[in-house]
């Protein structure tokens, strides 16, 4: 007969250990040792399990002992059987799912656009649940929508799904489940600005929840979050990004897809610029500043925040202009507008305590900017030497447009550098070969090309007959088809060489071209494979001093003599 489950084996063996373990009785004598046992009752029996162990016999009837359990002691195992008619170990009861506990909102509100990915954050990641034998206990749960569409305003439901692939025994026959509604609505009631178009605005949850998370805002190693707290006076949840003595991973970026593009683009936000840690022996503070990118990475705008310093700003590169705010511990309204009609910067920045407002201008003349904006950053300014602890804050924040016709040119694609020789080429630019047309892109984003009406020199005047680099601008021509009211150029560089030397090469006749050098273990002779023999099967012998080296042909081009001394002289000869 065999043995029935394991577990009848572990269920006698821990009655026997717990009875002996009650009356005190020491196994060194081990259960064969009759002397030992002879105080014990002859049977003791386990009713649940109807386990019966017969110490006097030194065994258990209904289970086996191995050898391996007790190397280590001097306990006798003996192996018997159950009988046929023992009963099985009832298996362990399933923990039913009566009920969730947990009290959740059942409805959120999103915009349209808002991707289920967007929407999981704001759904419960686990409910605790009652089960049948009273226990409690807490499940993670998934979300899923059959019918969602963050395109289209309307209401969705939203259920869970408990994740009990970790949980022994616990099961939902009654298919006990979370149920959230989501509405998903137009948008967040954006503030109208006179003669622009709002193409992005957040107030970061005062209506509904920010999505995606942090507005799309990512960074590394710092910290991003949606503050609820009172950050002087403003109590509405709001943008946080802060890091603490940070070396790396100071920048949080927010990718606009697709780019800003328009006549003129105004991004529009509150910011709260914040306290920067002192530099201590360090000869520079640090800062943190708000920046903003075009498609072609060039840094167009920067407003800088620097510890004990006022704020400031620049336009691309530039050298920065300071402003008479000296206060980073409170909010200010900052408006930033790019005129691309009028090729200007604008910058208004108002207390917002005080409803101090300043004005500046600046030109975009010169200044690295395709005319869009890609995204923007907060990045905090480490000096050398000098981690950095920064808290910033941002709400509000909106990207308003005047749009340009969708034939409106927005930039001309860089050109490669065009090359003729000193002495080909006359006064006369039209000689130089220089493109009649050049790929441009426009505002909707779509790639032409555009004839161009004229290229003219700029900088250095063009000379034929001076080799260097010449700078040309191309004049784009006026066409029905496409609008370049931005009066975008052609840029190309023209390199004027020199002409190669039509002198006749000196040649050599390379034979074998064998050599003998001296090495740790004898001489090193090496030779050529010579033009001719590629791709043949030619094979080598080696001499020295007249005596073949070499046993059989040789398939290498060198070879060691570890007879070989100085004065030896040595020849090599192919052969098919």
């Amino acid at each position: 007969m065999r043995l029935k489950k394991a577990s009848k084996l572990l269920s006698a063996f821990l009655t026997a250990a717990v009875f002996l373990s009650t009356v005190s009785m020491n196994f060194a004598a081990g259960f064969g040792n009759t002397a030992a046992n002879k105080d014990l009752p002859a049977v003791v029996a386990h009713t649940e399990d109807e386990a019966i162990c017969d110490f006097s016999a030194g065994h258990c009837a209904d289970m086996t002992v191995t050898e391996s359990v007790y190397e280590n002691s001097p306990v006798i195992p003996k192996e018997t059987s159950l009988p046929d008619n023992a009963p099985e170990t009832p298996a362990t009861a399933d923990k039913k799912i009566v009920s969730i506990l947990t009290d959740y909102k059942k409805s959120v509100t999103v915009v349209t656009g808002s991707l289920k990915e967007d929407i999981m954050p704001l759904l419960p990641a686990s409910f605790t649940v009652l089960l049948e034998n009273g226990n409690v206990t807490e499940i993670p749960v998934k979300w899923d929508s059959m019918d969602y569409n963050g395109s289209e305003p309307g209401t969705y439901t939203f259920e869970s799904e408990f994740d009990l692939d970790s949980f022994v025994g616990i099961t939902n026959p009654d298919n006990i489940k979370g149920t959230i509604t989501v509405e998903v609505i137009s948008g967040e009631p954006a503030p109208e600005m006179e003669g622009f178009i709002t193409l992005y605005y957040t107030t970061f949850g005062d209506i509904v929840p920010v999505t995606p998370e942090n507005w799309g805002f990512t960074t590394s190693n710092a910290q991003l979050s949606i503050n609820t707290d009172n950050i002087r006076g403003n109590g509405t949840p709001k943008l946080q990004f802060s890091m603490v003595n940070q070396s790396g991973g100071r920048v949080a970026t927010r990718i606009f897809e697709p780019s800003v593009k328009g006549d003129i683009m105004l991004v529009k936000f509150d910011w709260y610029p914040g306290p920067i840690n002192d530099k201590g022996s360090n000869p520079q503070e640090n800062g943190g500043e708000f920046r903003i990118e075009d498609s072609s990475k060039n840094t167009v705008f920067t407003i800088n925040n620097t510890r004990n310093s006022p704020l400031k700003f620049s336009v691309g590169n530039s050298e920065a202009t300071y402003t008479s705010f000296t206060n980073a511990e409170k909010w200010y309204g900052i408006e930033i507008y790019l005129n691309i009609l009028e090729n200007k910067a604008i910058l208004k920045i108002t207390d917002k305590e005080t409803n101090t407002t300043e004005t500046y201008e600046r030109s975009l003349e010169g200044i690295n900017f395709d005319g869009s904006i890609n995204n923007v950053k907060l990045a905090g300014v480490r000096t050398a030497g000098n981690n950095i602890t920064w808290t910033t804050y941002l709400d509000n924040f909106g990207i308003y447009v005047v749009l340009p016709p969708d034939n409106r040119v927005a930039y001309v694609e860089k050109l490669r550098y065009h090359r003729v020789y000193v002495g080909e080429t006359t006064e006369d630019i039209s000689s130089i070969g220089l493109p009649r047309e050049v790929p441009v892109v426009l505002v909707n984003g779509e790639r032409v090309t555009i004839p161009v009406d004229k290229w003219v020199a700029s900088g250095k005047e063009w000379n034929p007959e001076e080799a260097g680099v010449y700078t040309f601008t191309g004049y784009l021509a006026e066409t029905d088809e496409y609008d370049n009211a931005y009066n975008r150029t052609a840029t190309l560089y023209v390199y004027n060489r020199l002409p190669v030397p039509n002198n006749t090469r000196q040649a050599e006749w390379l034979d074998r071209g064998v050599i003998a050098l001296s090495a740790e273990n004898g001489i090193f002779v090496s030779w050529r494979l010579r033009a001719d023999e590629y791709g043949k099967d030619v094979k080598f012998n080696i001499y020295r001093n007249g005596i073949k080296l070499n046993g059989t042909p040789l398939y290498v081009t060198n070879y060691l003599d570890t007879d070989g001394k100085a004065g030896d002289t040595y020849n090599c000869l192919g052969t098919a």
